[in-house]
């Protein structure tokens, strides 16, 4: 006689499966596997200041350079990079409330002006393109934070004004810009921060646009 054959043990379902109505079965899609950040995108493999600058110096011959210009170099790098910083900290902490460093320095020359800087004045001042401001103008005045009118001056042309709504919001950024202010500053002399405003006032206006 012939043995029976054995059923054929049932097929095992997916990990990644799971049941329909019905009974049916739907296999999910495999997780793919995180995949780890390269070391570019840290600042890790970049070298100091200092050290990127005689990796320069040394790749030239150390030609070319003395002592004031080492000076030189070390006060504008230093400067752009902590304006950089500060900039990003800035917007870091006021986006809390949805907001930016932009949006505070432009509100902040409106409301000095009064109602009668124009759009390129206000674009030169807070040192953005005219395209970029204007869009940003848009967004404040579809917020009703803003509003352009004629100037009285030249009908040509419109200024920008700030409207009452804009307050609150600008007392809210201001808080925070001054909270952070506080922070960064708390351990400086004064002295020594007086020092660096009277350079910074005399050094601004050799950068103006003739």
């Amino acid at each position: 006689m012939r043995r029976a054959k054995r059923p054929s043990p049932a097929p095992r379902k997916s990990a990644s499966a799971r049941p329909r109505a019905g009974g049916s079965v739907v296999v999910g899609r495999r997780r793919r596997q995180a995949q780890p950040r390269h070391a570019a995108h840290t600042l890790a493999s970049l070298p100091s200041l200092l050290d990127a600058r005689t990796l320069f110096l040394r790749s030239r011959g150390n030609r070319e350079t003395s002592p004031r210009l080492e000076l030189n170099f070390y006060f504008t790098s230093l400067l752009t990079q902590f304006s950089r910083r500060w900039r990003n900290r800035l917007n870091e902490k006021l986006a809390e409330i949805g907001q930016t460093q932009a949006r505070l320095e432009s509100l902040f020359w409106i409301e000095v002006s009064e109602g009668h800087a124009t759009q390129r004045e206000l674009a030169e001042r807070v040192g953005i393109e005219g395209p970029t401001l204007a869009r940003m103008l848009d967004r404040l005045e579809k917020e009703g934070l803003v509003e352009r009118r004629l100037s009285s001056a030249d009908r040509r042309t419109k200024t920008i004004a700030l409207k009452k709504r804009a307050a609150p919001f600008l007392q809210q950024m201001r808080a925070l810009t001054d909270e952070l202010r506080a922070e960064l500053l708390q351990d400086v002399d004064a002295a020594e921060l007086t020092a660096c405003v009277a350079l910074i006032r005399t050094l601004l206006p050799k950068l103006e646009r003739r």
